[in-house]
């Protein structure tokens, strides 16, 4: 997927996820203007992006929003739930496990793993210990991996998982992964992410 594609398919699911806020309030109508505002992009940028669906705005008026979230989610979103597992169950991983917004999306977390395998407070979700990893998303095709371990130790993790056969990683480690090709990597560093947002909208202070 391309740089442009990448950007294209974010704004789709900031769609959704704005779109579904809006449904949760009871809201029918949003102008594009405000829409394209809560989304942040421009109204242009919008109705040209929504060009791409079977939907149509009503002059002076608006998109209904449960139409036009129907219509996205049907066109952009997965039909089956994606099931995960959570690498690191540390105070992160543990969050991320007792979070239950997840099958809302269509994704469900199925284990965690770490070398500690001490069941956490208030977690259903079964902790493994590391080494029985690959077997498991062998076992259960699991292709989405959340990766929450230490810096040190994210490499040799993500490479077993890329050999196990995991193909997309949203890595939370502090580091940038060394993989092939063949795995989508989306990283995310949480540090990095606030002292950008120090610098404003557009990275300049």
């Amino acid at each position: 997927m391309n740089y442009s594609t990448k950007k294209r398919v974010y704004r789709y699911l900031n769609y959704i996820n704005v779109l579904r806020m809006l449904n949760a309030q009871d809201i029918s109508i949003v102008s594009s203007h405000n829409l394209a505002s809560l989304c942040d992009v421009t109204a242009s940028q919008l109705r040209k992006d929504l060009m791409d669906f079977p939907v149509s705005g009503k002059q002076k008026v608006g998109y209904d929003v449960s139409y036009l979230l129907d219509a996205l989610r049907t066109s952009v979103q997965r039909q089956k739930t994606e099931p995960i597992i959570v690498v690191g169950a540390g105070f992160l991983g543990t969050a991320l496990l007792k979070y239950p917004g997840f099958k809302a999306y269509g994704f469900d977390i199925i284990a965690a793993f770490d070398v500690d395998v001490t069941p956490r407070k208030d977690v259903a979700i079964p902790i493994i210990h590391v080494s029985e990893m690959p077997d498991f998303i062998r076992k259960n095709e699991v292709k989405l991996a959340i990766l929450s371990v230490p810096g040190e130790a994210a490499q040799s993790i993500a490479r077993k998982l890329a050999e196990a056969g995991i193909i997309k990683i949203l890595n939370l480690a502090p580091v940038v992964l060394a993989l092939p090709d063949t795995v989508n990597v989306n990283n995310v560093n949480i540090v990095f992410e606030l002292e950008y947002l120090m610098f404003g909208k557009d990275g300049q202070s």
